[in-house]
């Protein structure tokens, strides 16, 4: 359970960190062996050290042992306190050389010896005092003997005499000593390098033994390395070639792959679980956009069908506007010629009416609204509808034209009525004046003169009504036009499909004519009343037809603008079918 809780949380770790880890494991087996090995180096060093120390020191215990007798005649002879000083400074030195050697001697030979030679220094200590406490006394004696009154010489030179002998006595057992620590002290030497000669091949037996330890761990260590990182790797790269497999085969366009499997949870598991969504994205993406380019180049098949028809229905349209604007021209001339009959009409029926007396003037209030809303919506569309409601208006006009018409041959009927009327009088007046004779010649003259006028009139009358037979011709061709525009508008609104008719006619036609007539007492007042008002109607006709051109043209405009739009149209519409084929060629690639 505990080994299980180990490599789970090992394969937790990420790539990074387990590299890291097993790097710092080596580190650590190899710093472990190599402070290990600098631990028992260090180990015989320090004893070869204390070897080393141990002799020196040994050694140095000889010359000062040897010199303190040579110091201590010196001090017999010359009485010099610097010898006694150096006697204490070296017996001083002795004593520190015993007790380094006591902490560094741990044989039990060596520390044997080490003991007696620490007994024998202080037995060469006890003797150098004895020395010095006798050569004291006895110079003492010597002093008070040589102070007293009569000193005998004899017995000062006997004094002297046992001084020296007794010095050299003890001079020798003093020497003697030190010959004694000498000895003491090579023997310790020799019974020190004889130690650790064996102490030496003892270190030597486990420098080896480290050495095969350390050359055993190390060749473990490498060798659980390399098969536990030869494992990790087999492992990484076998998951790193089935994901180069896979990836192979998807760039070929086999989408069909299976999942790469992993039990890690570490960058190379993150990476293949990562391959894996992208795999099961991509054939989703691809299969998405397979669907999507087979409707889009059945769609872009269909708009370039409605394009090209509604092009060639505003080709249709465009040509039908332009022969109404043709017939519309057409009918404002014809209205500008019957302007101009109706103006010498007016001009004759003025003389008749400046011969017969004031005609109260008549007012005539004749309004023509026709304001065409034209509202231009985006599109397609928009266009058609505006083209729709410029026929509608078209339509309206020439109604309201053909009604005008019809009003003017009713006032032509009664100008030829009053005209028939006017001729039977200037024959009554002729017979009148013939019967008056010479009296009644001046009435004749006026008599032929009516008479004159009034054929006059007739034949203007007739002249109108040719020409207002003319314009009824041209109206109703203008008529079956605008029906046939309309349906041309018609069948394009039907191939549009979206398009809706939105027109509304604003043409609100009034006439008022207010004919206040006080007096009314001659046919010839009522025939200029008359002629005024076909007058008006023939510039209300021409004004009419002069904004039929002008709204014609502005509807052939507008077909031309939609002409070109449906051209751009089918232009798009045959660029988006040939990218959704190429789509649909590309995806049709891959394997999903």
């Amino acid at each position: 359970m505990a080994e299980e809780t180990v490599w789970g949380s090992m394969a937790r770790r990420s790539l990074k960190a387990k590299l890291i880890g097993g790097l710092l494991l080596i580190v650590l087996v190899l710093g472990g062996v190599g402070i290990g090995s600098y631990i028992a180096l260090r180990s015989v060093i320090t004893q070869l050290n204390t070897m080393t120390e141990t002799t020196i020191i040994a050694n140095d215990l000889i010359a000062p042992a040897l010199a303190i007798p040579e110091q201590l005649n010196q001090f017999f002879l010359l009485k010099k306190d610097e010898s006694r000083q150096e006697i204490s400074d070296n017996l001083a030195i002795l004593q520190k050389d015993v007790d380094l050697l006591k902490t560094q001697v741990w044989d039990e030979d060596g520390a044997g010896l080490v003991d007696s030679l620490a007994n024998i220094i202080q037995t060469y200590r006890e003797r150098i005092d004895e020395a010095f406490n006798y050569l004291d006394k006895q110079q003492d004696s010597t002093a008070a003997a040589a102070a007293g009154d009569g000193a005998d010489v004899k017995k000062i030179g006997g004094l002297v005499q046992n001084t020296i002998q007794g010095f050299h006595e003890r001079s020798a057992e003093v020497k003697k000593t030190g010959g004694f620590i000498k000895d003491t002290v090579q023997e310790l030497i020799a019974t020190e390098l004889n130690y650790y000669r064996k102490v030496k091949a003892m270190l030597d037996r486990r420098l080896n033994q480290l050495g095969f330890l350390i050359l055993g761990i190390l060749i473990v260590t490498a060798g659980l390395s390399t098969l536990l990182a030869g494992l990790y790797l087999t492992k990484i790269t076998g998951t790193i070639s089935r994901l180069a497999y896979a990836a192979q085969r998807i760039a070929a366009g086999d989408l069909r792959v299976e999942d790469v499997g992993v039990t890690s949870r570490d960058e190379i598991a993150i990476l293949a679980n990562s391959f894996n969504k992208m795999s099961e994205n991509l054939q989703q993406l691809i299969g998405k956009i397979g669907a999507s380019s087979a409707q889009v180049a059945v769609s872009a098949r269909f708009l370039q069908e409605s394009a090209d028809q509604s092009t060639r229905a505003s080709e249709q349209i465009a040509a039908t506007i332009q022969q109404i604007s043709l017939g519309a021209t057409e009918q404002s001339h014809e209205s500008q010629k019957t302007v101009d009959v109706v103006n010498e009409l007016l001009a004759g029926n003025e003389k008749i009416s400046a011969n017969a007396g004031r005609v109260l003037e008549t007012s005539e209030k004749a309004t023509q609204a026709a304001a065409l809303g034209n509202q231009k919506i985006a599109g397609l569309i928009s266009q058609i509808g505006v083209i729709e409601e410029k026929f509608g208006a078209i339509q309206t006009v020439t109604d309201s034209l053909r009604q005008r018409s019809d009003e003017i041959g009713e006032i032509l009927g009664a100008i030829t009525q009053i005209s028939s009327q006017t001729s039977l009088l200037s024959l009554n007046a002729s017979i009148e004046a013939a019967r008056a004779g010479e009296y009644g010649r001046g009435f004749a003259i006026v008599a032929d003169e009516v008479k004159k006028l009034a054929e006059g009139s007739e034949q203007s009358v007739i002249d109108i009504t040719q020409i207002l037979e003319e314009i009824q011709r041209l109206s109703e061709q203008v008529a079956a036009s605008i029906l046939a525009g309309v349906k041309e508008v018609k069948n394009g609104n039907a191939v549009a499909q979206e398009a809706r008719v939105a027109f509304q006619a604003i043409v609100n036609t009034s006439l008022e004519v207010e004919q206040q007539v006080k007096q009314m007492t001659e046919e010839i007042q009522k025939m200029v009343g008359e002629i005024k008002n076909v007058e008006g109607m023939s510039q209300t006709i021409a004004t009419i037809a002069e904004e039929s051109s002008a709204s014609s043209e502005e509807v052939a405009a507008a077909a031309e603008e939609q002409t070109a739009g449906l051209e751009e149209i089918l232009s798009s519409a045959s660029t988006l079918s040939r990218m959704a084929v190429e789509l649909r060629e590309t995806v049709q690639q891959f394997s999903v």
